[in-house]
């Protein structure tokens, strides 16, 4: 078990500032508080930290992209909390962070746990089901290799009842731009069963549920050489396509969301130029509305729900949020593109969704984690450890948030 650190209030000094822009609700341009200001009210306190340690060298050293510290979102299984690195999985007691069980993978996992029929399902260069009990290991399944023979790699798992939808990412070399983005494992026979040649790159994880599956498609490094425009494509359990729907923009890595209605997607354009968020009738495909809004490429993960607003955080680090029915602008609050952390972790400057709890959201900018009034549009608090920048997207659960970093794993109380 890594060392368990306790509380410690770590509210650090950096300029810049929080303010929603001119014309909407929120803070008023000229009196928008420091950083320092939003953290000395923080009501933070660590309760627990688990540290792990960094990825094996060998597995690191296999890729052509060495991030060290890849994160996927914390989740609650059961009694425990399961957040994963950039080569295991980890479970562990919500009380104390105590470790319950710990899956080593022999190359390195590049997707989100899945829950499924009793189990985990983690992908990196194959599919592995794992306990949600004990983490042993249930069944792999071998995923498709790319020219050269080696394995693709998974950017995202999708689960509904009968199947499991697998994205593949970027392809590595431009002979495989032939090969098809995402593929249909059977989740009876473990095996794959369909492939999908209308998508080409998946790099977030579809959007699910008992019946019905959406992924997105698209990356602005072959915009010039792709096989058909990106897109938001759906498909029934069995992997039968409903509907798709094209992009006006040429990438996306942004997750789709999907409502028993409706579902939501966003593309982005090259560099900070264009994008859109788009909500489409779940039953016909028919765009319901689209809202034109400039979305970086450094924006990830998925957008973020409440009854009334589409919040989403574009890719010069403004919180937006959306009228869920019009998709008219209710609000912007911008989060001021500084470090509180010396270090420059790619991982770090990641722009992340936020986590909707209630009224609040909760999201990791920039190594730092904040506190959003989602009804007023307003940052309450800020928060930041002073050893290691936040990096993923918070799990909020009961009075705990849980917070991934590079190297660690936080429960705060709140």
């Amino acid at each position: 078990m890594g060392s368990i650190r306790n509380s410690r209030r770590a509210f650090l000094a950096a300029t810049g500032c929080l303010a929603a822009t001119a014309g909407c609700t929120g803070w008023i341009l000229g009196s928008k508080p420091s950083f320092d200001e939003l953290a000395a009210d923080a009501p933070v306190s660590v309760d627990w930290a688990h540290e792990e340690v960094e990825p094996n060298e060998e597995s690191v050293e296999s890729r052509s992209m060495k991030n060290t510290a890849v994160q996927f979102q914390p989740r609650r299984v059961g009694d425990t909390i399961v957040f994963g690195t950039g080569e295991r999985v980890v479970a562990v007691d919500p009380d104390d962070g105590s470790v319950r069980w710990r899956y080593v993978d022999e190359g390195f996992l590049t997707s989100r746990p899945v829950r499924h029929d009793g189990s985990l399902i983690v992908g990196g260069d194959r599919l592995t089901a794992l306990s949600e009990r004990t983490g042993d290991v249930v069944w792999t399944v071998e995923l498709d290799t790319d020219s050269s023979g080696r394995p693709r790699e998974t950017g995202g798992i999708g689960a509904t009842t009968d199947s499991l939808f697998v994205g593949y990412q970027l392809p590595r070399g431009g002979d495989s731009l032939a090969e098809p983005g995402l593929v249909r494992v059977d989740a009876d026979d473990r095996e794959i069963v369909d492939r999908y040649d209308e998508l080409q790159t998946v790099q977030a994880p579809p959007a699910t549920d008992d019946e019905f599956a959406v992924a997105v498609d698209g990356n602005v490094n072959y915009a010039t050489s792709r096989k058909a425009p990106p897109s938001v494509t759906a498909y029934d359990s069995g992997g039968h396509l409903y509907w798709r729907y094209e992009f006006e923009h040429p990438h996306t890595r942004i997750g789709p969301v999907l409502t028993s209605s409706r579902v939501f997607a966003a593309s982005h354009g090259h560099g900070f130029d264009g994008g859109s968020v788009v909500a489409i009738d779940r039953e016909s495909g028919d765009v319901e509305w689209r809202a034109e809004r400039d979305i970086g490429p450094s924006t990830r993960t998925a957008l973020s729900l409440t009854d009334d607003l589409v919040t989403f955080l574009d890719g010069e680090n403004h919180l937006v949020a959306l009228e869920r029915d019009t998709g008219d602008e209710v609000w912007t609050v911008d989060l001021a593109y500084y470090d509180v952390h010396d270090e420059r972790h790619g991982s770090h400057r990641t722009v992340q969704t936020p986590v909707v709890d209630g009224d609040r959201g909760y999201c990791t900018v920039l190594g730092a984690l904040f506190a959003i009034d989602l009804a007023a549009g307003e940052v309450e608090w800020a928060y930041a450890d002073e050893e290691t920048p936040f990096a993923g997207r918070p799990l909020a659960d009961d009075e705990r948030l849980f917070v991934p970093s590079g190297t660690s794993f936080f429960a705060l109380s709140v």
